[in-house]
């Protein structure tokens, strides 16, 4: 295709054109062909906001690697059965067009309003999307790094951290979702870059299906979207979206006192707090406070993943139902791995170390140790637990400090996650117990 105006060869020359359908994910994903490290990451994401289709791809983080181009990234994860382009990935390359049979377009009316005509449709069969299509200005245009860029895909490198957008434009060369050097905006455009790279790392995270079942994140994520599809976001509520999400899926900006935690519990605090098994209370982890029977229990049932008792009536004198901790104890005391005494379970006694040790192991069904306690503290072990600590310490569940265990010593909140998160990798490696 040939522009005919001045406007039109400027776009022809910036335009990056690109496309994947929706059901490619694991783009993210993608490795080299000779298997070779990545050097960086950047976002990628493709909209079509300014015809009311949403997004084509959303926001993801895709590895890039050494000598990599911009035409060669988006050919390696979008592959080229999904878009037609011009010249090559290493001259010239310019993409016409994608893959597409979403022909209904929904132009939002500040965009309506600066075009000279009337908005062409296209055919219901049309599988692609791309110049000409809707208005005789339309085409594909991407802003790296909020900027619309002066090179093509076969001259733009890529750095770690860019945020890449492709965007569908059908009016003004770029103007209706951006200002450029060649083009003022029709309106004052928000940058969403921090937005748009805080949603990729969410989508591109293992742990993306554990964080959308938190009501609060699913809840901040789904506000994310809102304002990251809608062209008319102020930068105000572009920048609460972010803070909002980010103070959720971010743990140590979701707590205050998330720098106080021990060296040694900072991995297993992370992991479970993205996985939901730990929360905090007023915005603090408090992981130096003494955790109590009642919350280990929540948190052995949350990380071993049991499913909540639904009984009415409780074993124990002291936990009724009016109590957070009801169903937990309840699922709990049902599973086997936690008793009373005397018909109390004294939900808000802090929990020892041999206490501790004993619940794990019931939990879990460790078998028998084949030798003897070691630790030079063995003999202050309480008779009842003296099997259980051995096994324990066995199976690695619990460890003690300078050859001694501490049995009568009581256990942190931080404490407490380090084991029960050794119990849930010790359950992965043993499936067939408790089963």
């Amino acid at each position: 295709m040939k522009f005919k105006t001045k406007a039109g060869w400027l776009l022809s020359t910036a335009l990056i054109a690109i496309g994947v359908t929706s059901n490619l994910g694991g783009a993210s994903a993608a490795t080299s062909a000779t298997g070779e490290s990545s050097i960086g990451e950047v976002t990628l994401s493709v909209e079509k906001f300014t015809i009311g289709q949403g997004y084509y791809l959303e926001p993801i983080q895709v590895p890039f690697y050494k000598d990599e181009n911009g035409a060669d990234l988006l050919l390696r994860v979008l592959g080229e059965d999904n878009m037609k382009y011009q010249g090559t990935a290493e001259s010239n390359f310019y993409m016409t067009s994608l893959k597409d049979s979403t022909v209904e377009a929904k132009i939002p009316a500040y965009i309506l309003s600066h075009m000279e005509t009337e908005p062409t449709a296209r055919e219901s069969g049309d599988e692609w999307l791309g110049e000409l299509d809707y208005s005789k200005e339309a085409g594909w245009m991407s802003v790296i790094n909020n900027v619309p860029p002066d090179v093509g895909p076969s001259d733009y490198r890529p750095q770690d951290g860019d945020v890449i957008r492709y965007q569908f434009t059908v009016s003004g060369y770029g103007s209706d979702f951006t200002t450029s050097q060649w083009a003022e905006g029709y309106i004052d455009f928000a940058d969403k870059d921090d937005l748009t790279a805080l949603v990729a790392s969410i989508n591109s995270s293992a742990d993306k299906a554990d964080k959308l079942q938190q009501a609060d994140i699913k809840a901040a994520y789904d506000n994310a979207y809102t304002v990251l599809k809608n062209l008319e976001s102020t930068q105000a509520s572009v920048d609460s979206a972010y803070d909002g999400l980010a103070q959720l899926v971010d743990w140590k900006k979701r707590f205050a006192d998330a720098g106080t935690i021990s060296s040694w519990a900072v991995n297993a605090v992370e992991t479970a707090v993205a996985k939901g098994y730990l929360q905090g209370s007023e915005g603090k982890l408090n992981p130096k406070a003494t955790i109590t029977r009642a919350e280990f229990a929540k948190l052995l049932v949350n990380v071993l993943g049991l499913d909540l008792s639904t009984s009415t009536n409780s074993s124990f004198k002291d936990v009724t139902k009016e109590k957070w901790y009801f169903a937990y104890v309840n699922t709990a005391s049902e599973a086997g791995f936690i008793s009373g005494y005397n018909g109390l379970f004294q939900p808000n006694e802090s929990i020892t170390r041999e206490q501790m040790a004993s619940i794990l192991v019931k939990a879990l069904g460790v078998a028998s140790s084949s030798g003897a306690v070691t630790v030079k503290d063995a003999a202050k072990i309480s008779a009842w637990a003296k099997s259980d600590v051995e096994k324990a310490i066995a199976a690695q569940l619990m460890q003690g400090q300078d050859n001694a265990f501490d049995p009568q010593g009581r256990v942190t909140r931080e404490m407490a996650t380090v084991v029960a998160l050794r119990a849930y990798d010790y359950r992965i490696g043993h499936p067939a117990v408790g089963a």
